[in-house]
């Protein structure tokens, strides 16, 4: 572990048990961060560097603490190192909780007043650097403390949906996969992989950096927590209705990013019999309780989970839409809902028993399907539409012309990925087709639409239609 000296700024190297009391930063990344090779370098070039305050300013206040050395990420881990790199996101988890204290600087906050407005709390990697550290001081953009972990906690609660002892560190209801996830569901990385990685502390699990798998990062890390975990939790994501999203309606049993547990914050366990679950050649070999959907198909299924939310009874547990693909192969569709069961369940009741069922991934159980040839691999696509560059020319979304600018504004900020009713077929391979549509505020004749849609099999479209006087021309 690379440490600054607090006096020096010079990087030392501590291995283990030899490391000693230390403060860390935690922040949110600018342009021109000094680096671990800068920091290494002749001190002239860097000095002129904005960010380079930071360091001395974070130093400062922990020499000021009584401490020798200090931590930040910036600097202190040689990122063109591979091996380095790795072991230092492996472990970064540890080395906030093993701090002695921690610095959060807020580059864009005054105080209290505008905290829930400040970029740290939408970042991927900030989430385990709140949780992690027994103690943390809150600074403003001047380097004025303004507060601690524990002073700020209910702010703090009602920023990030954490509950206050899970902030604090006290005792209490264990949570759920699902809940964990539904902490990160708003919070971005530069890198998508990133998605992935930083949660690997949360869950307690370790897994090699591969940069340039893209969404199979946040994959791995899902079959990771399955390998010492029995909450099925993992498993009660649902597609969020923020999100214009065309896709073939089949999944496998595993989210594509934390954004698919963005309503999981209420999920928890129910007590009872854990069922194992593990990966295998035929998908996901999972334990549940299996019933017929209502209405009736003989293809189509309720799988439920070992999990209920706080609203539910005891026992009434959340269910995943499945569809059959062969005797005791499924996948999952009606990807943005989850069942409740009306009943409690149980081995012996007459709403289901327990059955031994395989998940498969859609992209290799579709091939084979009779009736059914060609390529069958599910494609999606996401469309976010530019709002500010919209109003910029004038063009309002038809929807919400009757709302004054500002309250429109609100809402878009609120809502950047808007909901879009997709309709579509009754098979599920069959194509869809949605659009919206946009008005100049001060032309209404001038309009244009935004359509897209699958074929059936599954390959995207997209088109753009200009209205003008009620002459259309593409």
């Amino acid at each position: 572990m690379w440490l600054l000296d607090c006096k020096t700024l010079e990087l030392k190297l501590y291995y283990d048990n030899n490391i000693p009391l230390y403060a860390i930063l935690s922040h949110t990344w600018g342009e021109n961060e000094v680096s671990f090779q800068q920091i290494s370098g002749p001190r002239e070039q860097i000095q002129s560097y904005a960010r380079f305050i930071k360091i001395q300013k974070c130093c400062a206040q922990a020499a000021t603490d009584g401490f020798e050395h200090v931590w930040i990420d910036t600097c202190c881990i040689d990122k063109t190192n591979s091996t380095e790199l790795s072991e230092a996101i492996n472990s970064m988890f540890n080395w906030y909780r093993d701090a002695t204290e921690c610095y959060i600087y807020l580059a864009d906050v005054t105080g209290v007043h505008d905290l829930d407005k400040s970029r740290w709390f939408t970042r991927g990697w900030t989430l385990q650097e709140l949780i992690a550290p027994d103690s943390a001081i809150f600074f403003n953009k001047e380097w004025s403390d303004f507060g601690t972990k524990s002073s700020l906690a209910e702010n703090i609660a009602s920023i990030t949906n954490i509950p206050v002892q899970v902030l604090l560190h006290q005792r209490g209801p264990q949570c759920s996969v699902a809940q964990v996830m539904s902490w990160a569901a708003k919070r971005q990385t530069t890198r998508v992989e990133d998605l992935g990685y930083c949660l690997l502390g949360l869950f307690g699990v370790n897994m090699p950096m591969i940069y340039g798998e893209g969404r199979k990062a946040f994959l791995r890390l899902q079959h990771e927590i399955i390998k010492g975990s029995t909450d099925q939790s993992l498993f009660a994501w649902t597609k969020s209705q923020d999100v214009w999203i065309l896709r073939c309606s089949s999944s496998s049993a595993f989210a594509e990013s934390p954004a698919d547990f963005f309503g999981c914050g209420t999920i928890v366990r129910t007590t009872g019999q854990e069922c194992e679950f593990f990966l295998s050649n035929k998908g996901l070999r999972i334990q549940l309780v299996v019933t017929h959907s209502v209405p009736h198909s003989d293809e189509s299924f309720t799988g439920y989970l070992n999990c209920t939310t706080l609203a539910d009874g005891p026992g009434h547990r959340l269910g995943i839409n499945l569809r059959k693909i062969s005797h005791d192969q499924y996948v999952r569709v009606g990807l943005w809902s989850i069942e409740r069961s009306p009943l409690p369940l149980g081995d012996d009741s007459d709403a289901g028993k327990m059955t031994t069922i395989y998940i498969a991934d859609p992209e290799t159980s579709f091939v084979g399907i009779s009736n059914w040839t060609g390529n069958l691999r599910a494609r999606s696509v996401t469309f976010t539409p530019s709002y500010n560059q919209c109003r910029d020319y004038g063009f309002l979304r038809v929807d919400m012309a009757e709302f004054p600018v500002s309250i429109q504004r609100q809402n878009e900020e609120q809502n950047r990925y808007c909901e879009m009713h997709l309709w579509q077929h009754t098979h599920p391979f069959a194509g869809g087709v949605s659009a919206l549509k946009f008005q100049h505020g001060g032309n209404p004749n001038l309009q244009f639409i935004v359509a897209f849609g699958t074929t059936n099999d599954c390959r995207v479209w997209p088109d753009i239609e200009l209205q003008i006087g009620g002459n259309e021309g593409l």
